[in-house]
């Protein structure tokens, strides 16, 4: 299974890890599947897939929570993802 994912924001949440918010383009994203993030040569594990609802949050966004690798990784993946679109598998 593949998907196509745009980051719009990366970002912290205490308690659960790095969370990546935006939007699936094509396919599906599920728990356990990677990004490959080429510019830090690291794949990232999706932990959990959440809704995310907030006032100023596009309809249909999702909070892609990475596993535990990603602890002290979110400056550089906001550095490097935001506003792409990534590719999952």
């Amino acid at each position: 299974m593949r998907a196509k994912f745009h980051i719009d924001a990366v970002f912290t949440v205490e308690g659960r890890g790095t969370v990546l918010q935006g939007t699936v383009v094509d396919g599906a994203v599920v728990a356990g599947m990677t990004v490959l993030v080429p510019e830090l040569s690291r794949r990232f594990v999706v932990g959990s897939v959440d809704a995310i609802h907030g006032p100023r949050t596009p309809i249909g966004s999702l909070g892609l929570v990475l596993r535990d690798d990603a602890t002290g990784a979110p400056d550089e993946l906001r550095a490097l993802t935001e506003g792409k679109t990534l590719d999952f598998e």
